[in-house]
């Protein structure tokens, strides 16, 4: 049988950029909202986003929740699946217990270096937070995905940021922010447990420096 073939995502873009194809106009509804799922933040609106998301939390857990996934870029279900035990602040370092990497396995892990605002906002939020998930209710029970989008929506329907369509925004971000920077492919690829081609494809161009130097390099 052949079985047709799929699109390939677009690159990850800016907020100017998916604005600007928006404004040009002849989008449907489906295709604006794609060009969204593409957006990746920079480090000042990560900054401005997380400042809103403080200032409006209904819960205790709903803050740490987002700047978790803003500095580790970890997925849903890998924060929900956190627990307390895998933050270690002596050696500043996270656990992010994965599924995908190997299918055989319940979980894999990667480790994480401790950004500083994840480990201040992390230490205040135990020094209060019960059970034994990172992420969990005030009786201490665990959250399930369907409620953590639920509360991820809920703090940013009422501004500008509602248009990101859920914490894998920040993953998108992190990794496209240290892309732009420069920083090693297979650092990026550790940090955020990276293992497909087309993931890296969606931000690859983001390395203009490298591609330069690359460049430059030729016949010297």
């Amino acid at each position: 049988m052949t079985f047709p073939k799929q699109s390939r995502k677009e690159p990850f873009k800016t907020w100017g950029e998916i604005e600007r194809r928006v404004a040009r106009g002849n989008l449907s509804e489906n295709q604006a909202k794609d060009l969204w799922e593409c957006l990746y933040l920079d480090e000042n609106q990560i900054k401005e986003c997380l400042d809103w998301v403080k200032s409006k939390a209904r819960h205790p857990f709903v803050y740490p929740m987002f700047v978790f996934a803003a500095f580790t870029g970890a997925r849903r279900g890998e924060i929900l699946r956190s627990e307390r035990e895998d933050f270690h602040f002596d050696t500043n370092v996270v656990l992010i217990r994965e599924t995908k990497s190997d299918q055989e396995a319940e979980f894999t892990s990667r480790h994480v270096p401790m950004h500083p605002v994840l480990k201040a906002v992390m230490w205040d939020f135990f020094k209060r937070h019960p059970g034994v998930y990172t992420i969990s209710t005030p009786g201490g029970e665990p959250i399930g995905e369907r409620m953590g989008t639920k509360y991820f929506r809920q703090c940013l329907r009422d501004g500008k940021w509602k248009v990101l369509h859920g914490f894998h925004t920040f993953r998108h971000s992190l990794a496209s922010i240290m892309a732009s920077k420069g920083k090693d492919q297979r650092l990026i690829n550790d940090i955020l447990g990276h293992s497909t081609e087309d993931m890296e494809r969606r931000y690859r161009h983001l390395f203009p420096a490298a591609k330069h130097r690359a460049m430059d390099d030729l016949f010297a």
